[in-house]
C-alpha cells in the first residue's frame, strides 16, 4: 500500500481545498492501517492527512466537507490507538476538543465509534493495580503501617481484650497463620480463633448506651468481619476446594451461628456489641447471601421484641434498621416485619417517656 501511496501522494496535494478530493483519499487511506507498524514514517504523513481533514473547518461546501471529515474519521478508526497517539501530539485532549465541538450528526456518529476504539484500548491497556509496595513518608505514616504488626503480633491475640477498639481494626489471621499453624499441628481452623477474639472484644468495647458510639462499633466491626469470612474461605480452599461451591454464603452462615450462640450466652454489654456485629457482618455480605440477612434479621427482630430485655433492644434496633435497607428485594415479608417491630418499640419508647414526664 505504501509504496503505491508514495507515487499517488504527489498527485493530490490540493486535496484541502477539494471536498471531493478529501474524501475519495480518505476512503484509500483506511487500507494503510494494516501495514502501518511496518512503515512506520509513511504511516505518519498518512495519519496526518487523515487528521487534517478531520479537523478542517470549511464554511463552504459544509455537506460535502462533512462527507470528507465522517470518511476520516471512519479511516481513522481502522488504525490502532497506539499508533495514532504515538504520532499525533496532544491526541486525546485535541480528539476531546473535536467531540464536544462537533454539531453534524454524520460526523457525530463517526467521531463516536472513533471515541469508543479510544475508550476500548484505555480500558485494556490503563494501569490499574500498582503491585509495589508504596513507599510509606513521614514518620506518622511509618507508624500507622507497622502498628497492626507490633500490638497484635504472633502469639499475642490476648491484647484483644485490653485494645478491643484496635483489634476491630487490626487484629487478623492471615494465609500464612494458617499455613504455619497447619505445618505444625495439622490445619487448624482459623474460625475458632476470630470467635475466641469476638467474645473478648465483645466483653471489653464500651457502649455506654450511646447511639453515636454504638454505630461507630458497628462500623469499627465491618472490617473484623470482613477478614474472619476472608479467613473461613481459605480455610475452606486449604482443606476441600472443590466441595464447596458458596464459599462467601457458607462462611457468612457459620459465622452468625457462632455469633447467635455467644450472644444467647453473653452477659449484656457482650450481648449488646454482638448484636452490632451481627448488623456488621449483614453489610459486609454480598447479595447472594441473603438467606443469611434473612436469618440474622429475624433473630434481631426477636431480641427487638423481648421488652424485658432491654439490653438486648436497643442495639438490636440499630442493627435491624440496618439490615432491613440491604435485604433481599423480594423479602418484602420480613421487612414489614421490622419495620412493624421498630414502630411498636419506638412507640412504647415515646409512651414511656411521656409517662414519666407527666408523673413528675
Amino acid at each position: 500500500f505504501y509504496t503505491a501511496w508514495d507515487v499517488i501522494a504527489k498527485h493530490v496535494l490540493d486535496y484541502s481545498a477539494d471536498p471531493i478530493l478529501a474524501h475519495s483519499i480518505c476512503l484509500l487511506l483506511r487500507w494503510g492501517a494494516m501495514d502501518a507498524e511496518a512503515y512506520p514514517e509513511a504511516s505518519e504523513n498518512v495519519l496526518q492527512i487523515l487528521w487534517g481533514i478531520v479537523t478542517s473547518v470549511q464554511p463552504s461546501h459544509g455537506l460535502q466537507w462533512a462527507m470528507a471529515r465522517t470518511s476520516a474519521f471512519e479511516a481513522l478508526t481502522q488504525y490502532e490507538v497506539s499508533h495514532i497517539e504515538k504520532n499525533t501530539p496532544d491526541f486525546k485532549k485535541r480528539s476531546t476538543e473535536l467531540l464536544f465541538s462537533e454539531s453534524n450528526p454524520n460526523v457525530l456518529k463517526a467521531m463516536e465509534e472513533f471515541q469508543v476504539k479510544i475508550l476500548t484500548y484505555e480500558h485494556i491497556n490503563r494501569r490499574r493495580l500498582v503491585k509495589e509496595k508504596r513507599v510509606v513518608g513521614s514518620k506518622i505514616e511509618k507508624l500507622l503501617d507497622v502498628f497492626p504488626q507490633v500490638v497484635f503480633s504472633s502469639g499475642e491475640r490476648s491484647k484483644a481484650r485490653d485494645l478491643p477498639g484496635a483489634a476491630l481494626l487490626c487484629l487478623s489471621f492471615t494465609p500464612k497463620d494458617v499455613s504455619n499453624q497447619g505445618a505444625s499441628r495439622g490445619l487448624r481452623d482459623p474460625h475458632a480463633e476470630y470467635e475466641n477474639a469476638m467474645v473478648e472484644i465483645a466483653a471489653s468495647l464500651q457502649l455506654s448506651r450511646n447511639i453515636f458510639v454504638a454505630l461507630l462499633a458497628l462500623q469499627s466491626w465491618k472490617p473484623f468481619m470482613r477478614r474472619w469470612i476472608r479467613a473461613d474461605i481459605l480455610y475452606f480452599d486449604a482443606k476441600s476446594p472443590a466441595i464447596i461451591l458458596d464459599k462467601s454464603s457458607k462462611a457468612a452462615n457459620d459465622i452468625l451461628k457462632s455469633m447467635i450462640r455467644i450472644a444467647e450466652e453473653a452477659i449484656p454489654r457482650s450481648s449488646e456489641n454482638v448484636a452490632l456485629a451481627i448488623g456488621a457482618l449483614c453489610l459486609v455480605l454480598p447479595p447472594s447471601a441473603h438467606t443469611v440477612k434473612s436469618t440474622a434479621s429475624k433473630f434481631l427482630l426477636n431480641w427487638l421484641l423481648q421488652h424485658e430485655h432491654e439490653h438486648r433492644q436497643w442495639s438490636a434496633a440499630i442493627s435491624l434498621g440496618l439490615i432491613s435497607s440491604c435485604l433481599h428485594v423480594t423479602d418484602h415479608k420480613q421487612k414489614y416485619e421490622n419495620i412493624t417491630g421498630l414502630v411498636e418499640v419506638g412507640t412504647v419508647l415515646v409512651l414511656t417517656v411521656l409517662d414519666l414526664f407527666f408523673s413528675f
